[in-house]
């Protein structure tokens, strides 16, 4: 079971913007669609410029994910979101 997201950030300038969608086995890629387990916009203001952001999930019954990360910046001369590393933490279930 994914419990939690947490993005870093080398960059979080003002009007930076990025949607992480997260996508379980090999369910079809529309970011924001049904199958988008995540579905999450991080903002600069949202997270009040700092260099990471941990988003609370619960995703279960994962065999293989994979993630989509879309940066959406309001306008061409913002500064920019730049990823360093996503982290995900899982805790192991009993199910067989």
């Amino acid at each position: 079971r994914f419990t939690k997201c947490r993005v870093y950030f080398s960059q979080n300038g003002s009007g930076g913007s990025c949607r992480i969608s997260f996508f379980k086995d090999y369910d079809a890629a529309l970011s924001g669609g049904v199958n988008d387990e995540m579905n999450t916009t991080i903002t600069n203001t949202g997270t009040s410029g700092r260099l990471y952001s941990t988003i609370p999930i619960n995703i279960t019954d994962v065999n293989s994910f994979y993630i989509n990360i879309l940066f959406n910046h309001t306008s061409v001369t913002n500064t920019a979101m730049i990823i360093r590393k996503v982290v995900f933490e899982v805790e192991e279930t009993n199910n067989v």
